[in-house]
């Protein structure tokens, strides 16, 4: 058996224990109120008041200034105000003591200081109204004998009333002696009492658990030495003072050596851990830190994982007088945490790469899991929203929900489901999603519990979009092949064989009409590769442009048409608004429908065309471009039309109707959107929403 030595000395804690030392401190506590209650009653029951004296004895003072003061009076006329000020003091503080505001009548001699304030009360008014007298400067000797009279009488009657009162407090201060000595008796017996209640119990009860101190080492030392974690502990010179047999099983295995009791830990060679970082580690302990690190160790070429728990070791008086060590393996552990965090971690690459997210939804508690993912596709953040069922719905698209809402009924007779339907974020951009579940079900076939995945089909539905836009531009691109190039080559096959046919007379005026034929297709080919070229551009092409600069330069280009129409062109908003995109974009996009407002003007009121931008719900750019020219009588299907390829707006103009056709490809190049209202004879309003870019 190895040395031992003591782990700590056990501290009784029975709640039996507990609750007699805190009844007995309360029970203290509630003697030492009681006797300073007594005293504080006693000085209080007898309703005299120190101060009572000292207000008398500053009144005969007073009294006395009174009385300098008129003889002062008589002088010189300097100490008037200061006698009348004096004066009316003096009057307050008598009337006090006569009504008893002061206190004065619950002296148990109160019957005799009334009667002597009565009788004195004639002189204080005589003396009073004296000092009241506007002719007080000029008092005859006969007078002043007489006020001389009544200060005496005055003094004599306070100085008996000081008299009374000492007598009073000398009275009441020897019943204080004797309840005070009477409290203190009461006190002792109570806690003579206590002793015998409680604190003999408590003594007791420390003694008996004093006689089992032995017994309860014992068994703590069989709990220490049940455990395969390793613990030890030291003193302050880093000196071993206990250790059990985990700790000396894994000592003689690995290290070859054990360090004996009494002796330093850190003397001992063959370590293959750090000795300055054991060291810091015992450092901190030894300094009354606690604390637990995790330790990589390689021992006999293979790889173990510890946790150090230090914690420092007080005596009675909190000071630190060692530290104790619990090492337990965490090996395996670790190695399953590893394999568990790269498993997720596999799991959260695949669900950004699919766009997808994992949920667990409790019915019954309408608690909700994501899995990180799912927060990015709805737009939320994982800190400060909460997902529920009812947030959830609020989402979907007002279209989708009933679908959404019927699919309770499926779940009452299948165990597996898949729904798909729209959301709505918060900046108002859609979104599509699939969800696929599974049904838990209770003992009475009731669904408690659905577990499924959510994957983002946005770029999915986007992409087919594009693709059914990219057919019919195609379409479109088919048919203006067919019938705009179509036209002018069979004019030109038909003018070559007239050409054979024909004389020579006739032959150069059909090469003219060939040439322009040809001239005609060019132009045609030349719209086509335009319009194709718009949508080839990088984010990276995007310039930050002042919106009433580029407005302002496509004015300047049309200057002349300007002045020819008589218009007026207003520009209703901020100067310092601006976009992102392409400089020639723009230029095209405000040059070709502020033309057409010029193109289409009415001959009967002067035009007026307005341009208004401000922000949009989107975090973009809203912009008007409306006039007051003889405007469309437009419907569902001639609203789409007129930004076809070569769709004009009146057929009675001479154009070739590409204009708005390209206003259109370069709004949606830039990721906006164009629409048209008109009204006949009233005017058209063009509205462009365009994104805001970084």
């Amino acid at each position: 058996m190895y040395n031992k030595a003591p782990l700590f000395k056990p501290k009784p804690s029975f709640s039996n224990i507990k609750r007699s030392i805190t009844t007995s401190f309360a029970l203290i506590f509630l003697c030492a109120f009681l006797l300073v209650s007594g005293i504080y009653l006693t000085l209080t029951q007898g309703g005299y008041d120190v101060r009572i004296i000292n207000l008398t004895g500053k009144q005969r003072m007073l009294s006395e200034k009174i009385i300098k003061g008129i003889y002062a009076t008589q002088i010189s006329d300097e100490h008037l105000n200061e006698l009348k000020k004096n004066a009316q003091a003096w009057h307050r503080t008598h009337l006090s003591l006569l009504d008893g505001s002061s206190g004065l009548h619950t002296s148990v001699l109160s019957n005799d200081l009334d009667r002597i304030l009565k009788e004195i009360t004639p002189y204080h008014q005589q003396l009073f109204n004296i000092s009241r007298r506007t002719d007080i400067t000029e008092l005859s000797s006969q007078e002043l004998q007489h006020i001389d009279h009544l200060g005496r009488s005055y003094f004599l009657g306070m100085d008996a009333i000081v008299t009374n009162l000492e007598a009073d407090l000398a009275l009441q201060l020897s019943n204080f002696k004797k309840i005070i000595i009477l409290l203190i008796i009461i006190f002792l017996l109570l806690i003579w009492g206590l002793y015998q209640l409680y604190v003999k119990n408590i003594i007791d009860s420390v003694r008996i658990l004093s006689q089992e101190k032995e017994l309860q080492y014992e068994h703590l030392h069989a709990i220490i030495e049940s455990t395969k974690n390793q613990i030890w502990t030291l003193d302050k010179n880093y000196n071993l003072i206990f250790y059990n047999s985990a700790y000396k099983e894994h000592r003689t295995t690995y290290y070859g050596n054990l360090p004996q009791i009494g002796k330093s830990i850190l003397d001992y060679p063959n370590d293959p851990e750090n000795h300055h970082n054991k060291k810091v580690y015992y450092d901190r302990a030894l300094a009354g830190e606690y604390f637990s690190i995790e330790k990589r160790v390689v021992l006999s070429n293979k790889v173990f994982y510890f946790e150090l728990t230090c914690n420092p070791i007080r005596d009675n008086n909190n000071e630190v007088t060692g530290c104790s060590i619990y090492k337990r393996d965490i090996t395996h552990r670790v190695k399953t945490l590893r394999k568990l965090r790269e498993s997720e971690s596999s799991l959260l690459e695949a669900q950004n790469r699919a766009n997808i997210g994992s949920w667990e939804w409790n019915v019954t508690s309408d608690k909700i899991k994501w899995s990180n993912q799912l927060y990015t596709i709805f737009g939320k953040n994982r800190n400060s929203f909460t997902p529920t069922y009812k947030a959830f719905v609020s989402q979907i698209h007002k279209e989708d929900k009933k679908e959404f809402r019927n699919l309770f009924k499926t779940l009452e007779t299948e165990d597996t489901f898949t729904i798909s339907n729209r959301i709505l974020l918060e900046d108002g951009s859609i979104r599509y999603m699939r969800h696929m579940g599974k049904v838990y079900r209770d003992e009475n076939n009731a669904v408690i519990q659905l577990t499924g995945t959510t994957q983002d089909l946005t770029l999915i539905e986007k992409s087919k979009k594009q693709l059914v836009r990219q057919y019919r531009e195609l379409q479109n691109f088919v048919y203006v092949i067919s019938h705009n190039v179509r036209g002018p080559i069979t004019t030109i096959l038909s003018l070559l064989q007239l050409y054979d046919a024909s004389n020579s007379s006739k032959r150069d005026e059909i090469v003219e009409m060939v040439g322009l034929t040809v001239d005609k297709l060019d132009g045609t080919i030349k719209d086509l590769n335009h319009s194709l070229s718009l949508k080839s551009f990088s984010k990276s092409d995007l310039e930050r442009i002042v919106l009433k600069k580029i407005i302002e330069d496509v004015i300047i280009l049309i200057s002349s048409e300007i002045k020819k129409t008589n218009a007026h062109i207003n520009l209703n908003f901020n100067s310092s608004i601006h976009v992102y995109g392409l400089r020639s974009y723009y230029s095209n996009i405000f040059y070709n429908l502020i033309i057409n407002s010029l193109r289409y003007k009415s001959r009967d009121r002067a035009l007026i065309v307005n341009v208004s931008a401000s922000p949009n719900s989107i975090g973009g750019i809203e912009i008007i471009v409306s006039d007051n020219g003889i405007g469309m009588d437009l419907n569902d299907i001639s609203r789409k039309k007129i930004f076809d390829m070569y769709g004009r707006l009146s057929g009675t103009d001479s154009g070739k109707g590409l204009g708005l056709y390209l206003v259109k490809v370069q709004v949606e190049a830039l990721n906006g959107s164009i629409e048209v209202q008109s009204n006949l004879n009233q005017g058209t309003a063009f509205t462009l929403n365009l994104p805001s870019y970084p």
